[in-house]
Formats: structure tokens, sequence, C-alpha cells
């Protein structure tokens, strides 16, 4: 076998990591148009994102310690046959519950994928940023192709066919990952409580510094519903999250890029990205549509620098303990988007300040993160701080 060949059976992991996003994607309008339509209030909505993150806290460090003992293939072939059990799920769905159920169930397989496949990319490649920022730019191609056609497959097949397509893609994720090869390292014998202790250092330090990045998927709950409510059709917005898929995916290889230069401020863009996601949450609210566009990609593209900076730092402080670091890191964002739904259910309830329900979820849930978020800001210019970068 040939050097060309071996390197592309070691990479067939990405082919995982595009497909998995591509089948959630594909759903990105059917989701919430059949949510309501089975019973959740649209201001509420973020109880989908809600139900899938609280499954991911309890989850995602557990399955990075197993996946550090044990290796990453199987939890990697598990997590595709639990994705495809949500689809099936959703696809079902007649009331509220069943979709808060499909919700939990995706959240338990995002939790069991993640890390291993994070962890597994960090392996194969000697510079751990370059490694992740190409992952996680053809996970976002997935996401964009998946959104692109996510409103026209809504259209010609319906929502609850739409999930039978997403289980179809991550059926052929699961055969991808049979075939599967990991490096051969002789894995440590960490003990659950080191792992979780990584874990939960690197939680604590990330929370501050990318919950811009734990908002989207409780905005791609509401996104659909607001505009269509400013006169978009089902396939116009299709394609416009898939640009916002397109700008996610480009900035990965951006960041891996630029984010060891001194000018990286992690906690500065994530708190201007909050900016941002407030402009877009207001202008919607007074039927800006041109300008509702804007602020949001204005919001994604800050948004968009944190992810490969923030999880490849994460997996350089692992160590060997790489599956942990991952775990850490999507416990970090878990722990926003509870924050954030909670925040989101509770505003999306309340008509703060009188706004639309959809707004009023978004603007009360980013005014909170932005509060949390000034902390990093805080941190990161203390001397102390300074002194143990």
């Amino acid at each position: 076998m040939s050097d060309g060949e071996r390197g592309l059976e070691k990479r067939i992991y990405l082919l995982i990591g595009a497909l998995v996003p591509m089948s959630f994607n594909i759903a990105s309008v059917a989701r919430p148009l059949l949510a309501v339509a089975v019973g959740v209030p649209a201001g509420i909505l973020a109880i989908i994102p809600l139900a899938s993150n609280i499954a991911q806290v309890f989850f995602r460090p557990i399955f990075g310690y197993l996946s550090d003992k044990h290796g990453r293939k199987l939890f990697i072939i598990i997590a595709t046959l639990i994705y495809l059990t949500s689809y099936l799920l959703y696809s079902i769905a007649t009331s509220p519950i069943g979709i808060v159920l499909a919700s939990f169930v995706i959240g338990i397989g995002v939790a069991c994928l993640w890390p291993s496949l994070m962890a597994l990319s960090a392996e194969n490649n000697s510079d751990a940023r370059e490694a992740v920022g190409t992952l996680l730019m053809l996970s976002f191609m997935g996401s964009l192709i998946g959104s692109f056609f996510s409103g026209i497959v809504a259209e010609i097949l319906g929502w609850r066919k739409t999930f039978l397509l997403s289980a179809t893609i991550t059926l052929v994720a699961f055969i991808i990952a049979i075939f599967l090869k990991e490096p051969r390292i002789e894995r440590e014998n960490i003990s659950i409580q080191t792992s979780l202790r990584i874990s939960y250092n690197i939680a604590t330090r990330s929370i501050t510094r990318v919950n811009s990045v734990g908002l989207k998927p409780i905005l791609n709950s509401y996104i659909p519903v607001i505009f269509l409510n400013l006169g978009l059709s089902q396939s116009l917005i299709g394609m416009f999250l898939s640009l916002d898929r397109l700008v996610t995916s480009i900035m990965q290889k951006v960041s891996a890029k630029i984010s060891k230069r001194e000018f990286f401020k992690p906690a500065i863009i994530n708190f201007s990205a909050l900016i941002a996601l407030m402009i877009f949450a207001l202008v919607a609210a007074a039927e800006n549509l041109f300008l509702s566009i804007v602020s949001y990609l204005a919001y994604s593209l800050g948004a968009s620098l944190l992810p490969t900076s923030e999880l490849a730092e994460a997996t350089e402080k692992a160590g060997e303990a790489k599956g942990s670091g991952a775990g850490g890191y999507g416990v970090a964002l878990s722990t926003t988007r509870i924050l954030g739904s909670s925040l989101a259910t509770f505003g999306g309830s309340s008509e703060f300040m009188g706004l639309p329900t959809t707004i009023s979820a978004i603007v009360v849930s980013t005014l909170a993160l932005m509060i949390l978020s000034s902390i990093g800001l805080f941190v990161s210019k203390s001397p102390r701080s300074e002194s143990q970068t």
C-alpha cells in the first residue's frame, strides 16, 4: 500500500465528521417546524437543544474517559447508531414529549461521537491545531450542505420523511466507521477521577470564552421561525443557513493559522460576537430583513473563529488524555447551551420588553451570556492570567 493510500485510510474519519453534521442539519428547517406542529410553543423552542445539552453535560466526560481508555473507533460506531435512533424517534414523534425524547437521545450521540472523533483527529497529526481545524472545517462543510438543502427537502419530502433521510445518511457514516483505522497508541491507564478533573478544569476555563458558539444550536431553533415571519420561504431560509455554515467552515482554517498570534484574544472575540447577535435581535424585531442578515453574519464570523483554537488548546493541555480534553471543551459548550436554552425559554414565554416571543428568547439569553463572558474579559486582562499563558 502506498503512502498516499495509507494517508487516505487514516483520514476516513473525516468523512464521518462531515456526514453526521450533514444528517443533522438537513433537518434544520424541519426540526423546529415539526416541533411547533406537534404542540411545542414557538417561544420555547429552546427546549429542543436544552434536552440535548443536558444529556451532553452528563455523558461527554464519561465518553471522553472511555475513549481514552479503550480507543476511539468503538465509540464512533456506537455514536452513529445513537444518532440514527434519534432520527427515527423524530420521524414518529406526535407530541412535545416525543420531540424532547428524540433530542435527549441525539445529545447522547453527540457526547459519544465528538470527544472520540476530535481526539482521533489530534492523534493522527503532529499539529493538533491543523488537524482539528481540518476536521471542524469539513464538519461545518457537512453542516453547510445539509442546511442548503434543508428547506428544499422539507418542502418536497415533508418534515417526517426528512428525518428518515437523516437516518439514511447516518447509516452511511456507520458503515464507514466500521472500516476506521486508529493509530496504535499505548493508552494510559487514567483513572476516571483524573479524567473528570481534566474535563471540568478545561470546561471552567472555556465557558467564558466560547459561549457565543454555544448559542448556535439554540439559534437554529429560532432562526427559521424568525425569517419565515420576515418573509423568507423555507428554501431561502435553508440557503441562508448554508451561508452561515460556509462562513463557519472557512473560519476554521483561518483560526488554525492565526490563533497562536498574540493579537488573537478569544474572550474579546467572543464578547464582540455576542454584541453582534444582540444587534441582530433588535433589528429583527424592527423587521429589517437586510440588517438582520448582515448582523447575524457578523455574529457568525466572530463566533466561528473560536472552536478550532479553543478545542486545539483543550486537547493540547490534556496531554495523552485527549478524549477528556475534548470532553471538557464539549462540557463548556453544553453548559452554555443549557444556560442559554433555559434563559431563552424564559424569555420566549415572558415576552421580555414586549418583544415578539422568538426575539425575546434571543435577547434574554444573549444578555445573560454577555454578563458571563465579561468574566472572561476580566480574567484575560489580569496580570495573573498573562503570567500563566
